[in-house]
C-alpha cells in the first residue's frame, strides 16, 4: 500500500455544465513546481544584470495516476476505467477554473494545462494519466483607458534613435552618444518594473536628462567650431532626436510621481475588500477611495463584477507577497 493510499483522496471538481466530481485514483507520483518572475536589466557597460522579481509564477502540479477497476481505495469507486476516466476527460473539455484537492497540500483552485492518457495492449481495464493542473488566480482581464503610449513606451526607441543620430553626423568622439542610448533603454525598463525596484528611477532620469542638456551644449559656437554639432542643417533630425529623449525622461518622472498617471479598471468574480486591494496592489485605501468614492459606503464589502479604479502603474508590478487578496462570501 502506497502513501497516498492513507492520506484523503485527490479530487477535481469542475461547476457548471458538463462539470462534477471526479475522484483521481491510483496516485503514483505528484510534482509540483514552483519559480518565479526574475527580470534581468543588463546595464550600459556594467557587468551582470539588475535582476527584478515579479513575484511567484504559476503553480504547477503535475499527477501520475492508475486508472483500474477493482479498486481497494477508500472512496474511491471500485470500477473506473474506462467510464470515471472519460468523464475525468470531457471535464477537461468545459475549460473553466477547478478546485484540486491534492491529499498532502488540500485545495487549489486551477486549470488543466494537459492530459496524456496511455493504455497498453498487455494491460486489460487499465489506464495511465498525467495530468498538468496550473494555479489559477482568477483575475478578470483589466480594460485599460483608452490612451496615447506613455513617456516610457517610446523612450527606447526615441535613445537608440538619437545615438544612431548623434554618430551619424560625427558625433561619437565629441559627445557620449553611447550613454544616451544605453541610459534611455535602462530608464525604460526601470519605469516597467515593478515599484520596489526603481526607486532610483528619478536619479536615472536626472543622469539622462543632465547627458542630452551636456550634448545639447555642443551647438554653442561659431560654424568653424568642430565641437558646434548641431550648427549643420543635416543635424536637425539628431538633435529632435535628442530632444524627444529628454522630454520621455521628464515625463517617466512625473508618471511614476503620481502626475499624468494613466489608470485602468478591474473587477473579480468574487466579493472582495478594498483594504486587501490596496495591499496587493501596493497602494493606500485613502488612493482607492479618491479614485472610487461610490465605494466609500461599504470598502470591506464590494460586490462581484464591481469596476474598480486603479492606478495603472501599480497594476504593472503586483508583488504576491505583498499581501493575499481577500475574497468574501
Amino acid at each position: 500500500m502506497g502513501i497516498f493510499e492513507l492520506l484523503p483522496p485527490c479530487t477535481w471538481t469542475v461547476p457548471g455544465p458538463g462539470g462534477g466530481t471526479v475522484i483521481i485514483p491510483g496516485i503514483i507520483e505528484i510534482r509540483d513546481s514552483l519559480g518565479r518572475r526574475l527580470g534581468e536589466r543588463n546595464r550600459w557597460k556594467r557587468r551582470g544584470a539588475k535582476i527584478d522579481d515579479g513575484g511567484p509564477k504559476a503553480e504547477r502540479w503535475t499527477i501520475r495516476a492508475e486508472w483500474y477497476n477493482e479498486s481497494l481505495e477508500d472512496n474511491v469507486p471500485a470500477a473506473n476505467y474506462p467510464d470515471e476516466l472519460n468523464r475525468f476527460q470531457l471535464m477537461f473539455d468545459v475549460g473553466t477554473t477547478g478546485t484540486l484537492v491534492l491529499p498532502t497540500v488540500g485545495p487549489r483552485r486551477c486549470k488543466i494545462e494537459s492530459i496524456e492518457r496511455v493504455e497498453s495492449h498487455d494491460d486489460r481495464d487499465f489506464a495511465a494519466t498525467d495530468c498538468v493542473f496550473v494555479e489559477d488566480n482568477e483575475d478578470t482581464a483589466a480594460t485599460a483607458t483608452i490612451s496615447a503610449p506613455s513617456a516610457a513606451a517610446s523612450l527606447g526607441a526615441n535613445g537608440m534613435m538619437a545615438g544612431y543620430g548623434l554618430n551619424q553626423i560625427g558625433a561619437g568622439s565629441l559627445a557620449p552618444s553611447g550613454s544616451v542610448m544605453g541610459g534611455a533603454s535602462e530608464l525604460s525598463s526601470t519605469a516597467f518594473a515593478p515599484s520596489d525596484a526603481a526607486s532610483d528611477l528619478a536619479a536615472q532620469a536626472d543622469i539622462l536628462i543632465g547627458t542630452c542638456i551636456a550634448i545639447e551644449k555642443l551647438s554653442s559656437g561659431s560654424a568653424n567650431d568642430p565641437s558646434a554639432i548641431f550648427s549643420s542643417p543635416i543635424s536637425a533630425r539628431a538633435r529632435r532626436d535628442l530632444r524627444r529623449v529628454m522630454d520621455g525622461a521628464y515625463g517617466v518622472k512625473r508618471e511614476r510621481a503620481g502626475t499624468g498617471v494613466r489608470l485602468i479598471e478591474r473587477s473579480w468574480p468574487q466579493p472582495v475588500s478594498l483594504p486587501s486591494i490596496a495591499a496587493l496592489y501596493g497602494i493606500t485605501l485613502a488612493k482607492i477611495l479618491q479614485l472610487n468614492p461610490g465605494l466609500a459606503a461599504d470598502p470591506f464589502h464590494v460586490p462581484a463584477g464591481t469596476p474598480i479604479i486603479l492606478p495603472a502603474t501599480s497594476s504593472q508590478g503586483v508583488q504576491a507577497g505583498s499581501g493575499p487578496l481577500l475574497l468574501l462570501g
